[in-house]
């Protein structure tokens, strides 16, 4: 008969392998672990499958792209954004799923009302087609738009300066 500490430290490791609650009861059902740590991921992540259908996103896909889980599950990337098969984002996508390989980028998107955002994409193959990890990188590519213009202005100004000044004889 095992004694109660040996008791209690395997009440802790089934606990732990999610088989019980600490208190000794049978742990309730739960959803798998790998679902639960996607959708509450500050990224985002969707499962594209091989027809081009949204089969999973998470709620920060939902914010990235300004939709609804209704309007994307089910539905093919091209109902829901027109056009998205001629982008070079897509064609991306595409080697990605045809070729099993993976990518990444910074894509600029267009939003529907014309606003414009930049996200940091990463495409990996899955079985159920291709898994896309986004993360919104709008303000970093507007701060090294600033930072470009900046510097331009910098290099014109110190030229133009330059140019002025005559060499002395």
């Amino acid at each position: 008969m095992p004694s109660k500490g040996e008791s209690n430290h395997r009440r802790r490791r089934a606990a732990a392998r999610g088989r019980v609650h600490s208190s000794g009861s049978p742990a309730p059902a739960a959803e798998s672990p790998p679902r639960s740590v996607l959708d509450n991921l500050l990224e985002g992540c969707q499962i594209i499958d091989f027809a081009w259908r949204y089969v999973y996103v998470n709620d920060a896909v939902l914010r990235h792209g300004r939709r609804t889980r209704e309007e994307l599950l089910g539905r093919r990337m091209s109902e829901v954004y027109p056009g998205i098969e001629d982008t070079a984002m897509f064609a991306v996508l595409r080697r990605s799923m045809e070729e099993r390989t993976s990518h990444r980028l910074e894509n600029e998107f267009t939003f529907p009302g014309g606003s414009k955002g930049w996200f940091d994409l990463r495409i990996e193959p899955v079985p159920e087609g291709v898994f896309v990890l986004s993360v919104e990188i709008t303000d970093r590519k507007r701060a090294e738009a600033r930072v470009a213009r900046l510097c331009a202005g910098s290099a014109r100004s110190t030229s133009s300066s330059r140019a002025r000044r005559t060499p002395s004889a």
